[in-house]
């Protein structure tokens, strides 16, 4: 599940270099890098918060930080060095989810609301049963079957 959208790189970065970024990689691209940027931020999340998060919320800084990393991967190549602010940007959301993952920051959601940290309302079911000892039933007709 993506967190930002066409839509919102284009009102971050501007129209004009949206459609320039999509003429030089094609139309499906910026969609493919929304959706990996997704994935990238899913796996700093899931050290502190359950997947997937809840449905219908919108999360600010999800939505940011997909859009640089988006934009970075849309741009990687093509930029001249590490002081390009696509690069910069890039570091920094990358830096924001590492401490997220680390508890430094929240996840809050548009209402200011933390979705549920890993392990909370999950429950952990425990099976206690004396193990099964074959009958002397049984071990006939095992020691039958072997015959």
């Amino acid at each position: 599940m993506a967190y930002a959208e066409k839509a919102d790189m284009k009102s971050r970065y501007g129209e004009r270099e949206i459609n320039q970024l999509e003429e030089g990689v094609g139309t499906g691209a910026i969609a493919a890098a929304l959706d990996d940027a997704a994935a990238e931020a899913d796996s700093f999340i899931a050290a502190r918060h359950s997947l997937p998060l809840p449905a219908g919320k919108k999360y600010p800084a999800l939505t940011w930080i997909s859009c640089d990393i988006a934009r970075y991967r849309l741009w990687e190549g093509k930029l001249k060095d590490e002081t390009d602010t696509v690069y910069i940007r890039y570091v920094r959301a990358r830096k924001w989810l590492e401490d997220l993952a680390a508890g430094e920051v929240k996840l809050l959601d548009d209402a200011g609301e933390e979705p549920p940290l890993s392990g909370e309302g999950s429950s952990i079911v425990v099976l206690n049963r004396r193990p099964q000892a074959f009958s002397n039933r049984v071990l006939r007709k095992m020691d039958y079957a072997m015959d």
